[in-house]
């Protein structure tokens, strides 16, 4: 299980986010960070001013640490409640949009994922009535957001290798299976607990 030193060194803007909070949600908020990873806003990806550059539904309203190395060989679809899910396999940072090989269809379907993730994180992290529910629907891999994801995924794959990150709480057992394929999953990794080299999923 990770830890949440270890995932602030897997992705630096959790360092950041977490400080913002207050006791009460840090609390809260420890159970996720062990599970995922988390950011600041939640973006509707589906909609679209005429004028809007579509690659701003993929860019934060504050600066995030970017990803500035010299080539990108993988990208990582990751929810961290934050606008951008692309990030570098090898320094784990935000992609800049302008970077990937991007139509304006690839930026709202992964935008359109993106918000729909956001949306069932924050009501998983509220601890309310809702979080069965949305912890239900992050964990079925037959559902609409593991399936809009999936196939986001799949897409952006056709032009760069893209991995997608599939949610798991930390207070569960690690699965041996894939969700999706349901084939052994592969321990040996870097920044991970388990992927699935057929699916490209990490957990």
């Amino acid at each position: 299980m990770a830890s949440r030193s270890g995932l602030v060194a897997i992705f630096p803007a959790i360092d950041r986010i977490r400080d913002e909070q207050t006791d009460e949600p840090k609390r809260r908020i420890g159970r996720f960070l062990k599970s995922t990873f988390i950011g600041r806003r939640w973006v509707i990806g589906s909609v679209m001013s005429q004028t809007m550059n579509p690659f701003d539904l993929l860019r934060p309203d504050a600066v995030q640490e970017q990803c500035e190395c010299d080539s990108l060989e993988q990208v990582v679809m990751v929810n961290l409640l934050t606008d951008n899910p692309l990030h570098c396999i090898k320094c784990r940072k935000e992609i800049t949009p302008e970077r990937l090989p991007l139509t304006s269809d690839d930026v709202r379907e992964i935008s359109g994922w993106n918000s729909i993730a956001n949306a069932l994180y924050k009501l998983w992290l509220d601890s309310t009535e809702y979080e069965i529910y949305a912890k239900e629907k992050l964990l079925d891999p037959n559902g609409h957001v593991n399936q809009r994801g999936l196939e986001a995924a799949r897409h952006l794959s056709s032009k760069i290798p893209t991995w997608f990150w599939f949610f798991r709480d930390a207070d569960d057992e690690i699965p041996d299976n894939c969700p999706v394929c349901c084939q052994p999953l592969d321990s040996d990794v870097k920044w991970a607990e388990r992927r699935c080299m057929n699916c490209r999923l990490y957990m």
